[in-house]
């Protein structure tokens, strides 16, 4: 497969595939070690740090997105890589709980900016630009996990975990550096803030597509939340041992290379094969997962995961299409109200396998899933109407 993309998109994509695929795995042992209490540090503490870290991300999300396109998205990246980078130096050196809170402050902030990347791509390069970005990221970055899988075993003899999260820092502090020389772009930057705070919100008020998009995204992340308790349908209904994270790790990076390659051959952006058709084959094959054999039921969840992959990529290049200014700040409001939908479908979810059996629940998964398909069409329809 020979292509050459734009040099924006190999730049996103390196470094999502670098400081996230690579680094994240080089810090993965402080972190399972941090989280199995291989520290000094109670779960309370441990609860305490993501609280916060999680909870400050989400109450300056809004603010992030108004300062991405007032004063810049590439500025904003960078801040937020430099802001985990040294999160992760932090915590490689605290010493005690209270420390480790300040790296979680940093980490929390770092996250209100993620927004500000896509935005920045999808205005310099546009739909196919996102397009061929994720489709490049699910390949690459499969290569870079292994390749930190690869680093962690080769360092792991001389350096602690402590010292391999310092070593992610760096590393994430270097892609932070280097995005700083990528070229700028702003939303309406002769705006106020509080007119480009004005504007995020007044898109998502005035469009009954990006309303839909966010009320079907309740109804699929619940099919999503039920998706996740495959391996306890697997014991259940067949009575399967756990799958080996490895093993799991490698069927999980084939999946996403197929779909990567499959992304980057499509000639064209196409809403109805990057989002409605998946959606369609997910809610298909939710609904056959109770009433299949063992053998079945492995290639029906493969199916999933693909469509999966191939439907965020779609959902994104969309949204984004939509938006039709200071697309940072819209994109950051629609992530706080499919964050809090995220929620109210773990909550319902919750509730539902209370109610049920695990393998009745992927029944209501794939009538969620139905669901989420028809708001879809609703609203690529409303969207084609005023193309």
């Amino acid at each position: 497969m020979q292509k050459k993309f734009p040099e924006n998109v190999m730049k996103y994509v390196a470094i999502l595939s670098i400081a996230g695929s690579f680094a994240n795995r080089i810090r993965r042992p402080f972190f399972e070690e941090f989280v199995a209490q291989g520290s000094e540090f109670d779960f309370s503490q441990i609860g305490l740090f993501f609280a916060i870290s999680s909870g400050l991300g989400l109450v300056f999300l809004y603010g992030g997105g108004i300062l991405a396109d007032k004063y810049g998205r590439r500025l904003t990246w960078a801040v937020s890589l430099l802001l985990y980078g040294g999160s992760m130096l932090w915590l490689a050196i605290a010493a005690s709980s209270r420390m480790t809170l300040v790296a979680a402050v940093l980490m929390g902030i770092s996250s209100a900016l993620v927004w500000s990347k896509i935005a920045w791509l999808f205005d310099h390069e546009g739909r196919k630009g996102l397009q061929n970005a994720y489709g490049l990221f699910y390949i690459i970055s499969v290569q870079l996990a292994l390749a930190g899988i690869g680093a962690v075993a080769f360092l792991s003899d001389s350096l602690d975990t402590p010292a391999l999260a310092g070593l992610a820092g760096v590393i994430i502090l270097v892609m932070g550096l280097w995005v700083i020389t990528f070229p700028e772009n702003y939303g309406q930057r002769s705006s106020s803030l509080i007119e480009i705070a004005k504007s995020g919100i007044n898109q998502f008020t005035s469009s009954r597509v990006l309303q839909l998009v966010v009320v079907q995204s309740i109804f699929i992340e619940l099919a999503f939340w039920t998706l996740g308790l495959w391996r306890l349908y697997l014991v259940d209904q067949f009575h399967i041992g756990s799958i080996e994270p490895f093993t799991e790790f490698w069927i999980v990076s084939g999946i996403a290379v197929f779909s990567g390659v499959f992304i980057i051959l499509l000639k064209e952006v196409n809403y109805r094969v990057l989002f409605i058709y998946p959606t369609g084959f997910i809610a298909l094959f939710l609904l056959i997962i109770p009433f299949s054999p063992e053998m079945l039921v492995y290639i029906l969840l493969s199916g999933i995961y693909m469509s999966s992959f191939v439907r965020f990529t779609g959902i994104v290049i969309f949204i984004n299409d939509v938006i039709s200014e200071n697309r940072a700040t819209a994109l950051s409001f629609l992530g706080i109200l499919t964050g809090i939908a995220a929620l109210a479908a773990q909550f319902l979810g919750s509730k539902i396998i209370e109610i049920t059996e695990v393998k009745w629940s992927f029944l209501a998964a794939g009538i969620c899933a139905v669901v989420s398909l028809v708001l879809l069409r609703l609203a690529l329809k409303m969207h084609e109407s005023h193309e």
